[in-house]
């Protein structure tokens, strides 16, 4: 591809909750003509082991190293799902380095931090050195016993119910709110209605009300797949092939995200048509103004 065509697209990729590196995504953007950053964040060698206290300014430092780099006009994409649709909307609201930003199936609050893989009660990210508030679980008896149930009788556990208890009370987890209506950028959300890891369907929807009579209000795109689960969207998995809908996370535990692997499959074939018509036309209005 020309070099002058590779100077105008440029990405910046966030991987979730099992961090590592989405070195897949990088290489299906690059087939595009994209120039892609995969960029590690823990639990990979010579970065922290755990999703606990990371600080904002590292990827801020990534941003300023990409926009840099030969073959980017100085703009990027921010694209993440999951905890890193979260972050790609943290990083947006707190910084002005994005062209655009896509969130897959994320979170309209800073979550807890991580452990070995699972939800902890500290904190996910900090910024001047302080830690960023984060909500923190509640955990019913009832929820707890159906879930240890379904352990014993190897049967996939749903997380839901631990989200419906945690967000009972919206003014007690107000101050971990997503600030979304900070973000200067278009943003592109996609979420599916029967995610059983968290209720992004839900966080979308919430953070569609914030933004709905903000500058750039019909800038923003809103992607709802109904029957879709967690994994529904790239970059988890190549449009081609059907998405997870469970998974073995360790302990015994076998984990439910939701869907069906048709609905999932369905929902990524259509999201990655959107998402690269979406990032063509920011990058003409990038050219135009």
């Amino acid at each position: 591809m020309p070099q002058h065509l590779m100077r105008n697209k440029r990405n910046f990729l966030l991987r979730g909750s099992d961090g590592g590196m989405q070195e897949h995504a990088a290489a299906l953007l690059a087939s595009k003509g994209y120039t892609a950053l995969a960029l590690s964040y823990f639990n990979v060698e010579g970065l922290p082991k755990n999703l606990e206290n990371i600080p904002l300014e590292y990827f801020q430092e990534a941003s300023t190293w990409l926009k840099s780099h030969p073959y980017v006009n100085g703009e990027i994409n921010l694209i993440g799902y999951s905890r890193g649709g979260e972050l790609a909307l943290v990083l947006a609201a707190a910084f002005k380095d994005y062209q655009s930003i896509i969130a897959g199936a994320p979170s309209a609050y800073i979550t807890a931090g991580m452990k070995n893989g699972i939800f902890a009660p500290v904190p996910s990210w900090t910024l001047h050195q302080q830690t960023l508030p984060y909500i923190k679980f509640k955990y019913r008896f009832a929820t707890m016993f159906s879930i240890l149930k379904n352990m014993i009788l190897k049967k996939p556990v749903s997380y839901l119910s631990i989200w419906d208890n945690t967000l009972e009370n919206q003014e007690e987890i107000a101050e971990a709110s997503i600030p979304v209506e900070n973000i200067k950028a278009p943003v592109m959300f996609i979420a599916g209605g029967d995610d059983q890891l968290w209720p992004s369907c839900r966080y979308v929807e919430m953070m569609e009300g914030k933004l709905e009579n903000t500058k750039r209000s019909k800038q923003h795109r809103y992607l709802y797949y109904k029957n879709a689960g967690h994994f529904l969207a790239f970059p988890y998995s190549f449009v081609n092939l059907p998405a997870n809908v469970v998974m073995n996370v360790g302990g015994g535990m076998t984990m439910t995200f939701g869907g069906s692997k048709v609905a999932n499959a369905k929902a990524a074939k259509d999201s990655w048509e959107q998402i690269l018509v979406f990032l063509d036309k920011n990058r003409e209005s990038s050219r135009q103004s």
